[in-house]
């Protein structure tokens, strides 16, 4: 699959020399930007630890190759915010993510985020429409979709809500085409790459 990241996104890449990263570290953070505290930019990897509450825990123990792929702001610019942030691809393997952050997501003292998963949807859906009509999702692949909001492992989602999410994202991924993806989703803070 990265080849065909690689293939369809030959020129941003070749621009931004940053937007394209491998790594096999262990454990590992995605940080996305505050835009109010540290000013705009791409999402990028921590490996010395999380830098707030709000970054995706990755982990990652038998050390896979896993490629980063910065996604606003990187190979799409401001003028499509549409997009979600990154995404992270390891063999046939696809995670889509999409952060969104509170203020007080920034804060330790605060117990959850107050952001709302749903409003990732839209995002994520445009991504992997996009990346589905470039060919590099191939047709029953199975794509994740992660909205990173600042929930800890130890406070999922109530199954309806989530359920209600799932099948909102699913309708705009096939908004006007018929996609045939295998959809997981979640919003959590943590991902194990397996």
């Amino acid at each position: 699959m990265i080849d065909r990241v690689r293939t369809a996104f030959a020129a941003q890449l070749s621009a931004k020399g940053t937007c394209l990263q491998e790594h096999s570290h262990a454990e590992f953070h995605v940080h996305d930007p505050h835009a109010k505290r540290e000013g705009s930019g791409a999402c990028y990897i921590v490996t010395t630890g999380l830098l707030t509450k709000a970054d995706l825990h990755i982990r990652n123990s038998e050390r896979r190759s896993i490629h980063f792929l910065a996604i606003d702001q990187c190979i799409y610019d401001n003028s499509n915010p549409s997009k979600c942030d990154c995404a992270l691809i390891s063999g046939d393997k696809i995670y889509f993510i999409e952060f969104k952050n509170s203020e007080n997501q920034l804060d330790a003292a605060v117990g959850k985020a107050n952001t709302n998963p749903g409003e990732c949807l839209s995002q994520l859906a445009a991504s992997i429409r996009d990346f589905y009509d470039r060919d590099i999702i191939k047709p029953g692949q199975t794509v994740y979709a992660i909205a990173s909001v600042g929930y800890p492992r130890q406070r999922p989602q109530n199954g309806a809500h989530h359920l209600d999410q799932l099948k909102s994202l699913q309708e705009k991924i096939q908004e006007g085409n018929a996609r045939s993806i295998r959809l997981r989703y979640c919003s959590e803070s943590e991902l194990a790459i397996k």
